[in-house]
């Protein structure tokens, strides 16, 4: 949240923290959560984030698709 008050999206960055302190209370999200691949369709998969922090799962999210993109590619991203 921090990194993105510094990139200027102030809209996803600590000025949302009363609310996602909130929606943990609230049960809405689950910091343990772990998102999960729904279906394996090669060099696409749709994952669910179940109910995980947004920006956690963004950041998990692509690291798998650089994967893909790697394995995809035979190796020809640095």
């Amino acid at each position: 949240m921090t990194e993105t008050c510094c990139d200027s999206v102030y809209s996803r960055g600590v000025n949302r923290f009363p609310r996602i302190i909130e929606y943990i209370d609230k049960g809405y999200i689950d910091l343990a959560a772990k998102p999960t691949k729904i279906d394996d369709m090669g060099s696409f998969e749709p994952l669910d984030g179940n109910l995980g922090p947004g920006n956690v799962n963004a950041k998990l999210s692509m690291d798998r698709a650089v994967e893909l993109a790697r394995c995809s590619c035979g190796n020809l991203l640095p």
